[in-house]
Parts: C-alpha cells; sequence; structure tokens
C-alpha cells in the first residue's frame, strides 16, 4: 500500500510504503501523518483506489532528548470540503438545486473553485435532487443532507491524482446471512418522549416550547403517548429567545431518539462508508436494529492498514438564521 505525494496543484511527485497515517472522516475529517520524508505545505497525499487523502495544513517538528521527528497534519478531503460554504446567491434567501446529484456535485466543485483537486462522476446516477440547502451550510454536510433526502451517499475515489466524488445508493449491510455483523447492544425501550424547552423570562412569561416524539422516533409537537408511555424531561435554555427554542428543543429531543448504544464489528474485507446502514438482528432474542456509519477511520502503522467504523445516528446541523 502506497502513499502518493502531490504538490499543491495535484501533480504526483513521489510515492513511499514507509508511512503511518491516522485518518478519519465523517464528523471530523481529518489526518496525522507520520514519514522519513520532507514535505512542503499545503501537499497532497492520497491512497489510489480508496476514499483515503487529503491536504498537509500543519507541519509538527519536536525536538527532544531521544532525537527529532516531525508530524503533518490536515484536512481529509472530506474535511476540505467541510471547509467550504455553500452561501445564497446574491437576492436569494438559500442556494437551491433541481437535477441530477452528480450534475450538483459539479456545480459545488466549480462554487467552491476546488476543480483542481475534485472531479465529479461524469455518469448519470439515477438520483434526481430538488433541494433547498440550509443557509450557510458546509459542503460536506450539505450535500451529505442533499444525497441522504434521496437515500443516497456521498463516495470518494482517489486514483492517479484524480480525486473523484460520486453520488451513490446508500448500502445495507447484514441483511443476508451471509453478510456477518456481530455486536453487542443496549436496547432503550422507551428513551425521552416529550420535551419541554425552557427559554427565556420568568414566570408566565418564560419561553416555552413542547415537542413529542412517537413509538417510531419521529418528532413533532403532537403527542402520541401518555400516561405510563410518556417520558418526559425538561430542558434548560435560559439565554434561549422564543424564536429560536423550538428549534434547539426538537433537535435535543432527536438526539434522544438516536437509538440504543451498540458496539458492532463487520468482517474487514467489507468496505462501508458514511451513509451505509448496518442491520443488528438476532432471532434467539426477537431483537431487530439498525445502525448507519457516522464515521470512518483509517490506520496505517508498520506497512499495514486497518479501517474502522463509527457508528450512530448523523449530526446534521440545523438550519442557520
Amino acid at each position: 500500500m502506497n502513499l502518493v505525494i502531490s504538490d499543491p496543484n495535484g501533480i504526483p511527485l513521489k510515492q513511499t510504503d514507509d508511512f503511518d497515517l491516522d485518518l478519519q472522516y465523517g464528523e471530523k475529517c481529518d489526518f496525522v501523518l507520520s514519514l522519513p520524508e520532507l514535505l512542503e505545505p499545503h501537499s497532497l497525499i492520497h491512497i489510489d483506489g480508496t476514499p483515503f487523502g487529503g491536504v498537509v495544513d500543519k507541519r509538527c517538528p519536536s525536538h527532544t532528548s531521544k532525537g527529532s521527528s516531525i508530524k503533518y497534519k490536515g484536512r481529509s478531503f472530506q474535511g476540505v470540503l467541510s471547509r467550504k460554504v455553500i452561501k445564497p446567491p446574491s437576492g436569494k434567501s438559500h442556494y437551491t438545486f433541481r437535477g441530477e446529484a452528480n450534475a450538483l456535485i459539479d456545480e459545488l466543485i466549480k462554487l467552491f473553485k476546488l476543480e483542481n483537486v475534485f472531479v465529479a462522476s461524469k455518469r448519470n446516477s439515477g438520483i434526481n435532487l430538488n433541494i433547498q440547502f440550509n443557509r450557510y451550510i458546509n459542503g460536506w454536510d450539505g450535500l451529505r443532507m442533499a444525497l441522504a433526502s434521496q437515500g443516497a451517499i456521498l463516495n470518494l475515489v482517489c486514483q492517479e491524482g484524480l480525486h473523484e466524488l460520486s453520488a451513490n445508493p446508500s448500502r445495507l449491510y447484514g441483511n443476508l446471512d451471509s453478510e456477518r455483523v456481530y455486536f453487542s447492544l443496549d436496547c432503550d425501550e422507551l428513551p425521552v418522549n416529550h420535551l419541554i424547552g425552557l427559554g427565556k423570562g420568568e414566570g408566565t412569561a418564560r419561553a416555552v416550547s413542547h415537542w413529542y416524539a412517537d413509538l417510531f422516533g419521529n418528532v413533532s409537537q403532537t403527542q402520541t403517548l401518555f400516561g405510563i408511555w410518556e417520558n418526559e424531561l425538561t430542558y434548560q435554555l435560559n439565554s434561549e429567545e422564543a424564536n429560536t427554542l423550538p428549534g434547539k428543543t426538537k433537535s435535543k429531543l432527536l438526539e434522544y431518539q438516536e437509538g440504543s448504544p451498540a458496539q458492532v464489528s463487520i468482517p474487514e474485507n467489507v468496505f462501508l462508508d458514511v451513509g451505509d446502514t448496518v442491520r443488528i438482528s438476532s432471532a434467539e432474542y426477537r431483537i431487530e436494529a439498525a445502525t448507519q456509519v457516522v464515521g470512518v477511520v483509517f490506520k496505517h502503522k508498520h506497512g499495514a492498514g486497518k479501517t474502522s467504523y463509527e457508528f450512530g445516528v448523523p449530526d446534521f446541523p440545523q438550519e442557520e438564521d
């Protein structure tokens, strides 16, 4: 497994198999790299045929009694997208798009002026979008949210210096007998389903917002569970105004619906991506659940690479004012 090192314009300079890399993308999108080579600021790195790569933002030398060394830190390529903002066009309240998903990716690459880093897939994904983006959302979250609305995910493949972004249907792993999933699970059968947000003010003038969840985790301002089935809490937001309190309260209740903590292990030869789903089931105990990949972690050390996953519910941002 070789690490390809390119100049800031993406022109490959050299390759090496002598490197240690700890890279992640999902909720966090960064990396730490160690290697004997001296890298210039803003160098690009990637591993061909994988989504693993990024741009060197920091050089971190150290000098101790044991000697000198240097590490390199930076944004993964997903992190490059997370540091771009989808801004409303002049005179418009939101950035909108209607059309095929890979055409959207191409449009945003050009909007971000990242043509020297990324290219959008030229194939027709078959995924059609009619999207109004949250105001001033970052590119990584915005693209993932847009695609998730149609059951799709954003894939990246680095190949010969060309970092191709594409939209693809999300995958479900663990639905077949041959797809082995090992897990441990704490099943929360009745999470908080009534959250009362308490905002700014005192007495009868205090801002209050009620939000409810049903048995399936859907959140609204309509109550469906009562009596022993109602599990309610208050949420103290003393500085929140009446117009912003509902959004914060709803977001917090959604967190409570994220499901039960799970430890999941899948075979090493299976590669999943952020947005894919893993099915967890036990016929013996009549339990079935699902969890989503929210983070991918790749570590390369002593000549061997290993990929692991973080599972949960994506923490997409709320609409900005």
